[in-house]
């Protein structure tokens, strides 16, 4: 059964970019996010399987988002992508539930084996 995907990033080449990359596989993109504030918005309405998520953004960092939609949907699968590596937050990240970090900038075979296991295959 196909896994939907939201992908929230600031960077709309980023977004566009993942989509590219996720194409191939058994996923249907129902949503994306520029910004935080739309992420929240938009998970509420598609309520997601899968979300690939940015850490730093506009209206709401990354870590407030990833609260809010396990608030909403504890069970989703949330792939953090982000620039910032910092031990702490990866720490936080998991411990708030992230399936798994991407550190940017990503290999398309990342971002495939990283859906591929937030997807159950």
């Amino acid at each position: 059964m196909s896994k939907t995907l939201m992908i929230v990033d600031d960077s709309s080449i980023v977004r566009r970019a993942i989509e590219k990359y996720v194409s191939e596989l058994d996923v249907t993109v129902v949503a994306s996010a520029g910004d935080g504030r739309d992420a929240i918005e938009k998970f509420s309405e598609f309520l997601p399987d899968i979300v690939t998520l940015d850490m730093t953004m506009p209206e709401m960092e990354g870590t407030e988002v990833l609260t809010r939609i396990r608030a909403v949907r504890p069970d989703v699968a949330v792939i953090v992508i982000t620039a910032v590596q910092n031990e702490s937050l990866t720490m936080e990240l998991m411990t708030q539930g992230a399936q798994d970090i991407i550190k940017k900038p990503f290999t398309p075979d990342q971002i495939k084996d990283a859906v591929r296991r937030a997807a159950g295959g």
